[in-house]
């Protein structure tokens, strides 16, 4: 449901789409803050991501700030506004290099900056520690697999038997992913290149069919249809959903984002709540690993009537002591003023620490970015159309990777009509 808070008629007004996801709702709260400080009117709307992030509210209507995923930035590029122009360069020069190479257009607007980062978003693996702890498990997983010792997977094929021996029917699932449109994909390609496959070709063209890719599709049509250590609501589970199984204590494992522990680590809402830990992201067998990373980013669209309010509204919500706030619950800042002060409020030895370490590592040695494709959307919506095939067992995981490459084909064929939109969005 959008929100607003109201201010005098005469007063300056805007209309920001925001994540609803928990690990931003401290951005909801500081809307409201910023409106009351300012006097200026801000109406905020929940950001349907998928399958069309052009659209920020159920009613259709343009807003003044979007809230963009960098995968999606390209896609939505013309009807935005530059922002260096607009910035302070001292002010700019606190964003970190990498998160703000996210948030550029390098393609048709000469690598114009379009939106500024609100955090760098990567995953780790939670685990149970209250069942990987336990004595008896251990003794039945011994049994099981023919002496091996239960510990926390470091590969996915050692995350694959641990989850067979947790989960337990209509109590626990071994582990559970998003398997929804949006959030599909990305996991997919993730564990693709983590066993050895490549986004693109030697030509450079975006291809899935490979032996790699098969092996990643089949893994997950394993572990939802064949040893049913999934969810079977899988293919409808969102990010926030996985988060929330994790706390109900319904899954032993989920690999999920930094910054969701602001629930996580509150036993009112969370089951787990000082029963859980974090370990890297699984690797492939030759150790290789390869996390979806992206930046969820604030634009200004170009219908904006007032970018002067905007800008002071989107440097609020991406503020230091916001992102120093966010990260105390896992979030990555992506300015640099605030990554220094988390670090430092880091003691060695906590779950924060661990974290926050686990993040930084894969920052620098795994980090998956979303390919720099204009028309990745449709792209994405293929792909994910794909893979729920194959999930559904409506199809093998080769068949499904050569169709999707056969439609990701038919897509990229046809040219983006840039001096269209940039026609259309001009004000």
């Amino acid at each position: 449901m959008p929100t607003s808070t109201s201010s005098a008629s005469s007063a300056p007004s805007l209309r920001i789409s925001l994540d609803p996801s928990e690990r931003f709702r401290h951005l909801w709260d500081a809307v409201e803050a910023f409106s009351r400080e300012t006097g200026i009117s801000v109406e905020t709307i929940a950001l349907r991501e998928a399958p069309d992030p052009s659209v920020d509210g159920e009613d259709g209507a343009e807003a003044d700030v979007r809230w963009i995923p960098s995968r999606y930035l390209l896609s939505e590029a013309w009807g935005l506004l530059p922002l260096e122009e607009l910035l302070d360069p001292a002010e700019l020069s606190d964003f970190a290099a990498p998160a703000l190479e996210m948030c550029r257009d390098e393609v048709d607007l000469g690598g114009s900056l379009l939106a500024l980062p609100v955090a760098v978003e990567t995953r780790i693996l939670y685990f149970r520690t209250d069942i990987f702890e336990n004595r008896q498990e251990q003794v039945w997983y011994r049994e099981a697999s023919g002496g091996r010792e239960l510990a926390v997977p470091k590969t996915w094929e050692e995350l694959a038997l641990v989850a067979q021996h947790f989960t337990r029917e209509g109590r626990m699932h071994g582990f559970a992913f998003p398997g929804a449109p949006g959030s599909l994909p990305g996991f997919f390609l993730s564990l693709m290149v983590s066993v050895g496959g490549a986004l693109h070709d030697a030509e450079g063209e975006l291809r899935l069919s490979s032996t790699a890719g098969e092996w990643a599709l089949g893994l997950l049509c394993d572990l939802v249809g064949r040893w049913n250590v999934a969810p079977e609501e899988t293919l409808e589970l969102e990010d926030e959903d996985v988060s929330r199984l994790f706390r109900q204590g319904r899954a032993a494992m989920v690999c999920d984002h930094t910054g969701v522990s602001r629930l996580l680590r509150d036993p009112t809402f969370s089951s787990v709540a000082g029963w859980h830990s974090a370990a890297a992201w699984p690797s492939g067998a030759d150790g290789l690993r390869a996390v979806w990373t992206e930046c969820p980013g604030l634009a200004i669209t170009r219908s904006c009537s007032d970018p002067a309010s905007a800008l002071q509204l989107i440097l609020r919500l991406t503020s230091t002591e916001l992102q120093r706030d966010a990260a105390r619950f896992g979030a990555i800042p992506s300015r640099l003023s605030a990554y220094h002060l988390a670090r430092e409020d880091l003691r060695e030895g906590a779950f924060n620490h661990l974290r926050f370490m686990l993040a930084e590592s894969t920052l620098r040695e795994s980090r998956l970015t979303p390919p720099r494709m204009r028309r990745w959307p449709e792209i994405e919506a293929a792909l994910a159309l794909a893979l729920t095939a194959a999930l559904r067992g409506e199809t093998e995981p080769a068949a499904a990777l050569a169709e999707a490459d056969r439609v990701i084909r038919e897509i990229t064929a046809v040219p983006s009509d840039a001096a269209g939109e940039a026609s259309s969005a001009d004000p």
